[in-house]
């Protein structure tokens, strides 16, 4: 008797909470951002750094 496959993957994210400086609007903000995987708080602050070219990132609020 042949098994029924399963699909077993599990995806993780991070929400970080990050103080911003956006350069087009010339104002700071608190942004939510939704990153693949599990990282702390200096890594989220190099991938934000990495991938959003449009805002400055200050600091990194919180991590859940």
């Amino acid at each position: 008797m042949a098994r029924k496959r399963m699909v077993t993957r599990t995806i993780t994210f991070t929400t970080v909470k990050a103080t911003v400086y956006d350069i087009e609007s010339d104002e700071i903000k608190t942004v939510e951002y939704k990153l693949s995987g599990e990282i702390s708080a200096d890594g989220a602050l190099k991938v934000i750094t990495k991938e959003h070219t449009d805002v400055r990132p200050l600091k990194v609020n919180e991590v859940t």
